[in-house]
């Protein structure tokens, strides 16, 4: 351990500070607090275990927010990208 991450509430602190920053920067940041939260070779276990927060209490997103967001980044209708494209929830494992 070094710096802040010395004392464990410091370091738990700091961990729920890093869990809230990643969760609003979005989808991609939380999968790279998801991909941090399984290497204890990097992170103490008190991070470790913040970030697994990530993994089961992430938050979510509507479809027509996750719609509007692929339709802008790709400039066109999903429509016109995906030859099938059904808008109601499918069960998936993920």
């Amino acid at each position: 351990k070094m710096g802040a991450l010395q004392d464990d509430a410091k370091c738990k602190a700091y961990a729920v500070e890093v869990r809230e920053v990643l969760a609003d920067l979005g989808p991609a940041f939380i999968k790279a607090g998801q991909a941090l939260s399984i290497r204890p070779d990097l992170l103490p276990e008190v991070v470790l275990k913040e970030l697994q927060r990530l993994c089961d209490d992430c938050p979510a997103i509507t479809w027509a927010e996750a719609r509007a967001t692929l339709e802008a980044e790709l400039g066109q209708s999903l429509g016109d990208v995906f030859a099938d494209l059904d808008d109601s929830p499918q069960p998936v494992a993920a």
